[in-house]
């Protein structure tokens, strides 16, 4: 992190067939612009830590190949996902996050999660041009057996009601004794409405990320 922000770099080779994929991005983090950070007591002494940051004006460049997409400030947005934790040792949980612009211009970015800190405070939010409402518990609503069937994410008041339709499922399974997991990453179109505390129902209509995760620990997780 530097006082302009996080800075970014990805080098993958072999990203699309023979295509490698270089970024190399700066993610600002300015003054105004709210983040949420939990930290949640589990059994038996364990503990779980989260950050979450949306709506990060990106600038910057990725390429595959030899084609290059140039990031703005006033175009692109990016997000942080950082924690650490000692986990339990089955660890399932959903996890949805999105950041974008509406039609009126409002810079637009929720996390929402369920399985995972539902116990303690919850990182369920929404952030409206810079400033952060805490939306409660949500439910995840999903076929297991047809992950890349659309998906229902809602809470009993109507604050929050989504769907989404996923496009693409980046899978990674673990198998190291007492680490397992396997972790569904999907890249999909969300559409609905979440509505922040206070205010009108904002549309939310745009792609994002969504992941499934089911995990077993028998050691701490430093992920």
């Amino acid at each position: 992190m530097t006082p302009e922000g996080k800075h970014v770099t990805v080098d993958w080779p072999r990203f699309n067939g023979p295509q490698d994929l270089h970024a190399d991005l700066l993610l600002g983090w300015p003054e105004e612009l709210e983040s949420l950070s939990v930290v949640d007591p589990l059994r038996n002494g364990r503990f779980a830590y989260t950050t979450k940051v949306t709506c990060m004006p990106a600038m910057g460049a990725i390429r595959v190949g030899q084609e290059t997409w140039e990031c703005g400030r006033s175009e692109a947005l990016g997000e942080l996902d950082w924690s650490r934790g000692f986990l339990e040792s089955v660890t399932p949980w959903k996890w949805a996050t999105a950041s974008g612009r509406t039609r009126q211009g409002q810079t637009v970015g929720f996390n929402l999660c369920s399985g995972f800190h539902d116990r303690g405070d919850n990182e369920n939010a929404v952030v409206v041009d810079g400033h952060l409402t805490k939306l409660g518990l949500v439910s995840f609503t999903y076929d297991q057996a047809h992950i890349m069937q659309p998906w229902h994410i809602n809470r009993p008041n109507g604050r929050v009601d989504l769907s989404f339709v996923p496009m693409v499922d980046h899978q990674s399974y673990t198998d190291a004794g007492p680490l397992q997991s396997h972790i569904h990453q999907l890249v999909g179109r969300y559409s609905g409405t979440i509505t922040p505390e206070g205010s009108d129902p904002i549309a939310k209509i745009g792609r994002a990320v969504q992941q499934e995760c089911r995990a077993r620990y028998r050691m701490p997780s430093f992920g």
